[in-house]
C-alpha cells in the first residue's frame, strides 16, 4: 500500500515515471504483476541500459553517457573496457 501512496503523490506532483526495477527473467512475474496492478503498460525494450541511480556509483554516470557517444569498437572505449574489467 505504501508504494500505492508514493506514486499517487508522483502523479500530483506531475511526475511522469516510476522505475520500480526491471522484468523479463523467471523470478520477476511478481513484480511484473504488481506493476500492472498499479496501472502500468508493458513495453518491451531490448538493449536498453540505466544509470546508477545511487551514491557513490551514480558519479560515473557522466563517464558512461560519454562513453556511449563513441563507437562501440574506438580505442577510448576499447581502453576503458580494460580498465574496467
Amino acid at each position: 500500500m505504501a508504494d500505492f501512496e508514493l506514486i499517487h503523490q508522483y502523479r500530483e506532483a506531475g511526475v511522469r515515471s516510476y522505475n520500480l526495477g526491471g522484468t523479463g527473467d523467471a523470478g520477476s512475474s511478481g513484480l511484473e504483476r504488481s506493476k500492472q496492478s498499479k496501472g502500468a503498460e508493458k513495453r518491451m525494450v531490448y538493449g536498453a541500459t540505466t544509470n546508477f541511480l545511487c551514491y557513490p556509483h551514480r558519479l560515473i554516470n557522466p563517464l558512461l553517457n560519454l562513453g556511449r557517444s563513441f563507437p562501440k569498437d574506438s580505442r577510448i572505449v576499447n581502453l576503458f573496457k580494460q580498465i574496467v574489467n
